[in-house]
């Protein structure tokens, strides 16, 4: 049994074996009434889980006790919060950009980017990392398949979160203005054969 600085009790249960598996309650007692937590101890293996279970108060009052994955518990656990939310961002096409959040939570939580439906993974092109309480999404060069909205999915034992945000890329247009010009001028000085060619690339940028 642990006590921190601040009054948190821990049971902690080291080098799990097969008999630790089983129900553990935790009790706290004063002259209002009393409060169980019960937590279950599974082992499968080489992995262990723990799974909450129903909580219980006597003698106290009427009020009930919320549901352990929405509250703060004795065991010292909070659910993520965003303290701040990823914001819209507004980037050129060769651009770099970041988007970000800060978060709390206990255990600390588990951060997952995605852009969509998509779990976004680490490559040249993303890059995540975290420094000073703030975690980072940047999204280097960005070209005009960017654009979108992106997820920033917080999760630790005691519940979840997320956050969107939206990319949006700006001069996609003006790059297809340049293009279009380039493609009139060759054509107008006879350097741009009016064939198959031109008829392929007109269908795209001559709209």
């Amino acid at each position: 049994m642990e006590q921190s600085a601040r009054g948190t009790f821990s049971l902690v249960v080291q080098e799990v074996q097969d008999d630790d598996r089983g129900r553990y309650t935790c009790e706290a007692v004063n002259d209002a009434g009393s409060c169980q937590v019960t937590v279950e101890i599974v082992v499968e293996g080489n992995a262990v889980k723990k799974y909450s279970l129903p909580s219980s108060n006597r003698a106290g009052g009427s009020m009930g006790v919320p549901a352990v994955e929405n509250r703060p518990s004795i065991w010292g656990e909070s659910p993520p919060k965003f303290v701040t939310k990823p914001s819209r961002l507004y980037l050129k096409v060769g651009q770099s950009g970041k988007f970000s959040a800060k978060i709390t939570g206990r255990p600390q939580p588990l951060v997952q980017w995605c852009k969509g439906e998509d779990k976004i993974q680490p490559s040249d092109h993303y890059n995540m990392f975290e420094r000073s309480g703030m975690h980072f999404l940047e999204i280097r060069h960005v070209c005009s398949e960017d654009a979108g909205v992106y997820t920033c999915l917080v999760a630790n034992s005691a519940g979840k979160a997320s956050a969107t945000a939206e990319l949006i890329v700006q001069g996609k247009r003006r790059v297809q203005k340049q293009i279009k010009k380039w493609i009139l001028d060759q054509a107008n000085v006879g350097h741009f054969p009016m064939g198959s060619n031109y008829h392929h690339l007109s269908k795209f940028f001559l709209m």
